[in-house]
């Protein structure tokens, strides 16, 4: 299996003119892909000619900044296993031409205009990624990615055991219930029988002494007041 990504996706500014945003991020989701972070933005011709920066003295480059910043642009960041490839996958050939001829339901087939307004953008690798994100979401933090091996012990220890019970409990006392009645079921019995959840210490249960010395930090400050 691929390993979980994440890249940078731009909807350009002749796709959003012809108000297609909406349409290409629901054919985004439907690929299997989350969309963790998103904003619609206008680049100024500084902050344009900064993000494709590797293509300044190109003969293009000077068209593709001014169609960049011709109107407001989607930036959002995509997340899934192997979502750098199988983002460019979906979006096909960068030339318009080209994409209706070889792949005529990719992303650029239906929405791209020419060769450079091509409506959408995509990082090419990692290291593309992680600075293209930077550039767009500077505050995104990523989160750490569980390792596969990890993620498969948590479950056998922690979920495994309570979910085996509450299906147990299910065929036991409502055998023949409906998909709605036994999701209903199953969610109430977890609520009420998870080990994992933290124990809630009532008032009158409550015992200082239990409290290390950093917990007492609260206490103090609110005695202070």
């Amino acid at each position: 299996m691929a390993e979980l990504e994440k890249t940078l996706a731009l909807i350009k500014p002749d796709a959003v003119r012809a108000g297609k945003a909406s349409e290409i991020m629901q054919l985004i989701e439907l690929n299997g892909f989350t969309i963790i972070a998103k904003q619609k933005m206008q680049l100024t011709r500084a902050r344009a000619e900064e993000f494709y920066g590797e293509h300044k003295g190109k003969e293009f480059f000077p068209k593709l900044v001014n169609f960049m910043t011709s109107g407001p642009i989607w930036a959002l960041v995509l997340a899934k296993p192997g979502a750098i490839l199988a983002w460019r996958a979906l979006m096909g050939p960068t030339n318009v031409f080209k994409a209706r001829a070889e792949q005529p339901k990719c992303l650029r087939a239906l929405y791209g205009t020419d060769g450079t307004q091509n409506a959408t953008h995509g990082s090419d690798s990692p290291a593309s990624a992680a600075r293209e994100i930077k550039f767009y979401f500077p505050a995104l933090i990523p989160d750490p990615v569980t390792e596969a091996t990890a993620a498969a012990d948590y479950i056998a220890k922690r979920l495994q055991p309570a979910l085996s019970k509450a299906l147990a409990a299910l065929a036991r006392e409502k055998p023949s219930a409906d998909k709605f009645e036994a999701i209903t079921f199953v969610a109430t019995y977890l609520l009420q029988n998870n080990p994992n959840k933290p124990k809630v210490l009532l008032p009158d249960e409550w015992d200082p002494a239990l409290m290390g010395d950093e917990e007492d930090d609260e206490a103090d400050f609110i005695n202070a007041r």
